[in-house]
């Protein structure tokens, strides 16, 4: 037995299918995995990943970065930034992984009561990944390999 949303899983590759959105779904852990061409060369592949729960499913989405976790100064500009990011963002955020040197989007997805998401909530969530990246890329960008300050990397960003 599936311990997770068997319909919401189909609804997700519904979308995704429907999209024409290549995807390796892994049934036996209720995960999809999907992978995309961003704008900016820096962050080029975004690698994303989707776990599907029993009420919710949740995207990770990242683009490996390898930043010097030991450069104190880089660290402090790069949470300031993000914090700046995620202030302006309603849904989702930006966190590091400083095991794996990577910035990630997550999204999150409560479909409790429901019984399946509607395909507009599942397309918004997919797009938002491609969006917020494309958006962010260029203040990023700066922050980890220019030196810009956050404030300086984050009027690169397109937010709105």
């Amino acid at each position: 037995m599936a311990r997770y949303s068997e319909a919401i899983f189909k609804a997700i590759t519904r979308v995704l299918d429907d999209k024409g959105i290549c995807y390796e779904p892994n049934e036996e852990t209720g995960e999809i995995y999907l992978s995309f061409e961003n704008d900016d060369p820096e962050f080029y592949i975004l690698i994303a990943r989707i776990w599907v729960r029993s009420t919710s499913y949740m995207i990770q989405a990242g683009s490996r970065s390898d930043f010097d976790q030991s450069d104190r100064d880089l660290m402090r500009r790069l949470t300031d930034f993000l914090c700046r990011v995620n202030e302006k963002l309603f849904f989702g955020s930006f966190l590091i992984s400083y095991e794996q040197s990577e910035v990630y989007y997550y999204y999150f997805l409560d479909c409790s009561g429901l019984k399946e998401p509607t395909p507009e909530a599942v397309s918004n969530s997919v797009a938002s990944i491609c969006r917020l990246w494309r958006d962010v890329s260029p203040g990023l960008r700066g922050v980890l390999r220019e030196g810009l300050s956050a404030k300086e990397g984050f009027k690169l960003c397109k937010l709105s």
